[in-house]
């Protein structure tokens, strides 16, 4: 376990949530750093973007299919993050298998459930059209509390945040993908070790596991390699709720991926 875990571990009631506090502040001041655009919105490539989500800074984008833009920004990062260094202070999980069972679990709290639900109609409704916005008026991701209606965009800047606040190495990536012979554009999360990277997806679930919170590592095992480069990844096999084998080829095309880092190396 790192550093910042294992500080978790260790600390209880007000020394706990003065910890909290003070981690979340460092992660957002690395964000005075940025020399990139902060929007995240689906482009013709992958995206992967590695900074802290900020409340005021970082602008999320979704549409509504039929030209409207929607937009908000990321508020809950106080409460997810209290939420989950109790739920490890409680269980000290052993590794990161145990660690991203509570991530998960934390993810599915704070959304209302684990399977996604409602119509496009139903996630916007939470929101308020750009154009209809008052000048000093957002929207926040904390519109989605409790609904279930939070789609793959949200679960993965959710546990973006709750990775970032633990101190791994994570970047929020949004990608085309072809699932079940449909192409779309999925939004999920790469999380780099020491000798591997994992593959995180609170959305798509494997119905095959023994439950939601077990399902979400997809890959725990990809090279180092893909974590810059979103290349190369295999083809992902999964099963339904109805019992029914679905695939999803992530970066058909093999393109490269535009990194959002404060790295200006890594910008692509």
């Amino acid at each position: 376990m790192n550093d910042v875990i294992l500080k978790l571990l260790k600390k209880e009631g007000k020394e706990l949530e003065e910890f909290v506090n003070t981690r979340i502040s460092k992660l957002l001041s690395e964000n005075n750093e940025s020399h990139f655009p902060l929007n995240i919105k689906p482009l013709p490539q992958p995206v992967a973007y590695r900074y802290t989500l900020d409340s005021k800074k970082t602008e999320i984008f979704i549409c509504s299919g039929l030209g409207d833009v929607y937009s908000y920004f990321f508020d809950a990062t106080t409460e997810i993050c209290d939420s989950l260094s109790k739920k490890i202070n409680i269980q000290k999980p052993q590794n990161f298998e145990e660690l991203s069972k509570l991530i998960t679990t934390t993810i599915f709290e704070y959304i209302g459930g684990a399977e996604v639900s409602g119509t496009t109609s139903d996630r916007l409704s939470h929101l308020t059209n750009q154009d209809e916005l008052d000048k000093n008026e957002k929207n926040y991701i904390s519109a989605f509390k409790g609904t279930q209606n939070a789609w793959c965009i949200e679960r993965a800047c959710i546990a973006h945040q709750l990775f970032k606040f633990l101190g791994f190495e994570s970047e929020l990536v949004i990608s085309p993908i072809i699932v079940d012979g449909r192409k779309e554009h999925h939004a999920f999360n790469l999380i780099k070790l020491d000798d591997r990277v994992v593959m995180y997806d609170a959305t798509m679930l494997d119905f095959s596991k023994n439950s939601p919170t077990e399902s979400c590592i997809v890959f725990n095992n990809l090279p180092l390699s893909s974590f810059d480069k979103l290349q190369d990844i295999p083809e992902r096999v999964f099963c339904s709720k109805t019992n029914q084998e679905r695939h999803c080829i992530i970066n058909p095309e093999n393109q490269p991926a535009k990194i959002y880092s404060k790295a200006p190396e890594m910008a692509k």
